[in-house]
């Protein structure tokens, strides 16, 4: 089973567009990231996931903490946001 990145763009959407209609202030993202079953890559699903919490721009969360369990997966995400805020 293939999910793709697409997918994972789209739930993190939806999981930033959930917190803001519930006015969560925080919010952690859990490991939706598709990397296990659905073997997206992980460079990936971190691009994926930080582009659409940069692109959010809905008041709430104000606070967002992005997790994981996987040591390769929080470098990934490390790089993506190093990354972003480079504008690479």
């Amino acid at each position: 089973m293939v999910i793709g990145a697409e997918n994972v763009r789209r739930a993190a959407r939806a999981a930033l567009i959930a917190a803001d209609r519930n006015n969560f202030k925080v919010i952690r993202d859990p490991r939706i990231h598709g990397t296990d079953l659905g073997n997206v890559p992980i460079d990936e699903a971190a691009r994926a996931i930080v582009e659409e919490v940069r692109a959010h721009r809905r008041p709430n969360p104000e606070t967002i903490y992005l997790v994981d369990t996987s040591e390769d997966m929080i470098a990934a995400l490390e790089d993506a946001l190093r990354n972003a805020q480079a504008n690479l």
